[in-house]
């Protein structure tokens, strides 16, 4: 593709920003793929979500990836905003969220999020949540398996006697099974006391182990995050309005 002599120089680094004229889908994925290749994270927004569609494919190509990520820089793209069905929670597509916002904060190579204008319509998690709501598991750490559930129940997930999808967790005895965002298979923690001893992925449908993990991070499955500041917060607003209304 041939690039003018102000686009070279701006993704060699010199200037902030650069406007291209009458730019399609193949220009604007070339362009992303670029920043990324040159060590940058790159947001890239398009009017509406129907777009990423054909401009997703691209970003992939010129990146030199496939929709997994394997093979060279990473592109994530969040869930189209509104929800199908306004009245029920949009728990599916926020664990799509986090996995992106962790990912673009938490990667250790650039990292592109794909994200239609409508996404920006919704109250996004703050950084400083971004940077601390996870859990990194190691196998042989000393972690209690009840702080484990109660902050899993915090973040949104669901207790079942069985784990069969995204966003539940179940308890027993020494194990805990859970599934969290961002894994195609559930993990299941064998415990020795507070020592983490095993780490498995397995099959919800057959409660089979697949293969062991030395390591997983575990994040929220709902935007609203239930923490000491955040209810320290929530009672004074309260308060504050309660003296108002009288």
């Amino acid at each position: 593709m041939f690039l003018t002599k102000d686009v070279q120089d701006f993704l060699r680094g010199r200037g902030d920003s650069l406007h291209v004229h009458k730019s399609g889908p193949a220009t604007q994925a070339y362009l992303a793929s670029a920043l990324l290749a040159a060590g940058r994270n790159v947001v890239l927004v398009v009017p509406e979500f129907k777009q990423i569609a054909e401009i997703e494919p691209l970003a992939h190509l010129f990146a030199g990836s496939g929709p997994d990520g394997k093979g060279g820089s990473r592109w994530f793209t969040f869930p189209a905003y509104p929800p199908k069905d306004p009245l029920h929670a949009d728990r599916e597509a926020w664990t799509k969220r986090w996995i992106g916002l962790h990912a673009l904060r938490h990667a250790r190579r650039p990292f592109g999020l794909l994200v239609s204008v409508e996404n920006f319509l919704i109250k996004w998690p703050s950084r400083s949540l971004v940077e601390t709501s996870f859990l990194h598991l190691v196998v042989g750490e000393e972690v209690a398996p009840d702080d484990i559930l109660e902050q899993a129940v915090l973040w949104g997930y669901q207790r079942t006697n069985l784990v069969a999808g995204v966003g539940e967790i179940a308890r027993r005895g020494d194990i805990l099974d859970i599934f969290p965002p961002g894994f195609d298979l559930a993990l299941r923690m064998e415990f020795f006391g507070q020592t983490l001893e095993s780490l498995r992925l397995f099959d919800p449908l057959r409660q089979r182990s697949v293969k062991e993990t030395g390591e997983a991070v575990v994040m929220p499955v709902t935007p609203a995050l239930l923490g000491a500041q955040a209810v320290t917060q929530a009672r004074a607003f309260w308060k504050q309005q309660d003296a108002v209304a009288r």
